[in-house]
């Protein structure tokens, strides 16, 4: 998540040595996400591999749980208490 991390520096050193084109083609304020402490939720892919090239994910959660999941997500937090 972007709004809640919870790292040291030498993580973050780490992950920039290892992501190809760091700094030219893609970069994170790391600095600036360090100091944001906010609540995260964090919804995605279920399967072997998420995010990588061979990525397989699970259909059904993918095309039927986590939809409604979202959705769920979304309308009780935009709901006035």
């Amino acid at each position: 998540s972007y709004i809640s991390l919870e790292s040291d520096r030498s993580e973050f050193d780490i992950y920039e040595k290892n992501l190809p084109g760091w700094g030219d083609l893609y970069s994170l304020p790391f600095d600036a996400m360090s100091t944001l402490d906010m609540p995260v939720i964090n919804l995605g892919p279920l399967g072997r591999e998420a995010h990588r090239k061979y990525e397989r994910v699970e259909l059904s959660y993918s095309l039927d749980t986590l939809p409604k999941l979202m959705d769920r997500l979304i309308r009780e937090l935009s709901a006035e208490k």
